[in-house]
């Protein structure tokens, strides 16, 4: 596994970009394949050697018993999901477009947008690395959509695992109550890859409540929950809010929600905020007049007693 690079800073990037030369024709290549519906280019921009080495190298456990084959069945079963599922899926075909070098989750790297068809939108920065021969690609990728580095959302897997090496005794509560409920936890997982949001709702049920408040686990109920009824969808988002109070934390999710329940001040400002964040956006900002406009529109409804909630966008 080829994992040697050397992570560029934010000055290197913007150079790199400002040069017009290699770098720059690979966010020109990412921007029209991944719009045109093909994965190939940013499946190699962004090295799986590289970002299995960011997510496994900060955990060491030689002493116990097991690792290495953990280790090596965790990367084999990640390449095996990411052939199956590029990481680029939820971009692919839609309005893809590079923005700025910019800083999210305290690493610098490119970002872009993502709108899709219906609108919806997303944000994601790729880190710039160079490799001993000059290549360039990335190790990592922040999902705003997720708020946090892919690197973060697969190593909490991979610590469980290794957790679960642990003697009964000694592993922690949540990692003994992860490896009882694998089979649940999976078939969790498996009706959220086949849009069954119905069926993730009804099997995280069953859950242990350590287990239903799982980051991971109560962004895909909350995924699921959106599909529902306004009812669950207020009732989990009640629990991601008891634990993540920061709108940062999932700023788009969180702003739909407050559209959907009609409270426009609350989306503007999560939306400002993030605009803010991202250094400025011409989507973001027509968002928020979009807002505004719907804001006006209820209240004269509400004038007329037409108390009907409109729909989030």
């Amino acid at each position: 596994m080829a994992t040697s690079r050397r992570v560029l800073t934010q000055g290197e990037i913007q150079s790199a970009i400002d040069q017009k030369g290699p770098l720059l024709d690979l966010v020109s290549r990412l921007e029209s394949t991944i719009s045109s519906g093909q994965s190939s280019d940013f499946d190699c921009f962004l090295k799986a050697d590289w970002l299995l080495d960011t997510i496994t190298r900060p955990v060491q456990a030689p002493s116990l018993s097991g690792f290495k084959e953990i280790e090596a069945a965790f990367e084999q079963g990640t390449r095996t999901s990411w052939s199956q599922r590029s990481l680029a899926a939820d971009y692919l075909g839609h309005h893809f477009r590079f923005l700025r070098v910019h800083t999210l989750g305290g690493r610098p790297g490119l970002l872009f947008r993502s709108v899709g068809i219906q609108g919806r939108l997303n944000f994601c920065l790729f880190t710039v690395a160079v490799a001993p021969d000059g290549s360039l690609g990335a190790d990592d990728l922040y999902v705003l959509g997720m708020s946090e580095w892919v690197s973060d959302t697969l190593r909490r897997g991979f610590l469980t695992l290794i957790e679960s090496l642990r003697p009964r005794g000694e592993a922690g509560r949540r990692a003994s109550l992860y490896i009882e409920a694998l089979p649940q936890i999976t078939a969790v997982y498996a009706a959220a890859r086949s849009q069954d949001h119905a069926m993730v709702l009804r099997l995280s049920d069953f859950l242990p409540p350590e287990l239903k408040q799982d980051r991971q686990i109560l962004l895909t109920r909350l995924e699921a929950a959106e599909h529902a009824s306004l009812e669950e969808r207020t009732r989990v988002f009640a629990e991601w809010q008891a634990l993540h109070p920061d709108p940062q934390q999932l700023p788009l999710k969180w702003a739909d929600f407050q559209l959907a329940v009609g409270h426009f001040d609350e989306a503007r400002a999560v939306l400002s905020q993030l605009n803010e964040r991202l250094g400025g956006d011409s989507h973001l900002m027509l968002r928020l007049g979009e807002i505004k406009m719907l804001a006006r529109h209820h209240a004269a409804g509400l004038r007329l007693g037409n108390r009907d909630t409109p729909a989030a966008l």
